[in-house]
Order: C-alpha cells, then structure tokens, then sequence
C-alpha cells in the first residue's frame, strides 16, 4: 500500500533544484532585533538590592 504523500528522492532533488537560488541567500537575522534594550535594568542600578 502506498501513501499519496509518497515523495521521492527525485522530487526532493527536483525541488532543491528549482528552489537553489532562494536557498543560497538566506535573509539576515532577526536574533539581533530581540536582544533586551540596553536601558532595561537601569531602575536597579542604583539600588544595593541585587
């Protein structure tokens, strides 16, 4: 019994071929915009609490 969702390593190769341009140039990071603000803790720099 075979799937319909049955894929190949042809069609996976066919696909990587099709999609080779997108894939070599991936879009920049989005890691960079989540850091924390660099005036997150500046309420707590001037308590001796931590």
């Amino acid at each position: 019994m075979t799937s319909q969702m049955d894929y190949s390593d042809t069609d996976v190769g066919r696909w990587e071929e099709e999609n080779k341009e997108v894939a070599s140039s991936p879009p920049e990071s989005s890691f960079q915009k989540l850091a924390p603000s660099e005036n997150r803790y500046t309420i707590l720099r001037d308590r001796d609490e931590l």
